[in-house]
């Protein structure tokens, strides 16, 4: 069966209206995924810039992090250094003050032979005068 002119526009203009919702629904769609290739597109360059500025920025603190390593070393180091130097302090002033000590009991020492040299005179003088 042939349809006329007139009764194929009507057909083609229904079977046409059904593509037409269908191709403005594939319009929409592409528009939508258009615009999200161009956001993609255009936010790429930035994604690789943040990402290597963030590559960088791990360098960096990785050689901070080192750095802070190496100075705590360096402290801990200094820190008994200066507990070796306080505890020799120390010891200068126990020395010091045993050196202080000795030398009290020596001028004691010397004041008591004098003393022991001056009774033993007395007692050599008293013992030649009995006799």
């Amino acid at each position: 069966m042939t349809l006329s002119p007139p009764e194929r526009k009507l057909q083609n203009k229904i079977v046409n209206d059904d593509k037409k919702e269908q191709r403005l629904e594939l319009r929409k769609k592409a528009s939508i995924l258009q615009k999200y290739v161009h956001f993609e597109a255009s936010m790429k360059p930035h994604l690789i810039k943040l990402t290597k500025d963030i590559d960088e920025l791990v360098k960096q603190c990785d050689e901070i992090e080192t750095s802070i390593a190496s100075l705590q070393k360096s402290i801990e180091k200094e820190k008994q250094q200066q507990n070796n130097n306080e505890t020799t302090d120390e010891d200068r002033s126990a020395r010091e003050a045993k050196i202080q000590e000795i030398k009290a009991l020596e001028q004691d020492l010397q004041r008591l032979l004098r003393e022991k040299a001056k009774y033993l005179s007395r007692a050599e003088n008293k013992m030649r005068a009995e006799q």
